[in-house]
């Protein structure tokens, strides 16, 4: 936070007075500036990123990733690298967050799992938490649907499925 804080102070932005403010603000900035580092520093250097994202106000943090993290980890920038060094159910809130998201199918979700590059051992360990995410979206998206005969029910698998009524 003390860097963003710094980040703003140098930009033509006026300061912020909460420094939580300027780590949502500078977020992206800050993540270039420690992949540019030396290797060794960097994974330290994100995990501390990552607590400090972790710390900020649910709300905050929520739309910090929204806006920022996850369409950086989906475009291969600095920035998605943080969500490495989230535990693992706060990583997989975090990623379940793109399911929110209209244009995203679950298909990103796994798209976005996939581009962290998370040792073997732990995407094992992550890999039935995202899918019962997955499974439970489904779930209250049928719920709440209210399709009429031959609608069409949206994307499962890789496929259209339509519904319609024989004559």
């Amino acid at each position: 936070a003390a860097l963003a804080g710094m980040l703003v102070q140098l930009s033509e932005e006026s300061p912020m007075a909460d420094p939580a403010d300027a780590l949502a603000e500078k977020v992206e900035e800050i993540s270039g500036l420690i992949s540019r580092l030396e290797p060794t520093l960097v994974e330290q250097l994100f995990a501390r990123l990552a607590r400090s994202v972790l710390a900020l106000d649910s709300q905050r943090r929520q739309q910090l990733l929204r806006d920022t993290v996850l369409p950086g980890l989906l475009e291969g920038r600095a920035d998605g690298r943080l969500l490495r060094h989230f535990p693992d159910l706060e990583l997989a809130d975090s990623l379940s967050l793109l399911l929110d998201l209209q244009v995203a199918a679950p298909e990103m979700l796994r798209t976005a799992f996939e581009r962290l590059d998370l040792p073997s051992e732990r995407q094992a360990r992550m890999k039935p938490i995202i899918d019962e995410r997955v499974a439970a979206r489904r779930r209250e998206t049928r719920a709440t649907d209210d399709l009429r005969p031959g609608a069409i029910d949206g994307l499962a698998d890789g496929g259209i499925r339509v519904e319609g009524t024989g004559k």
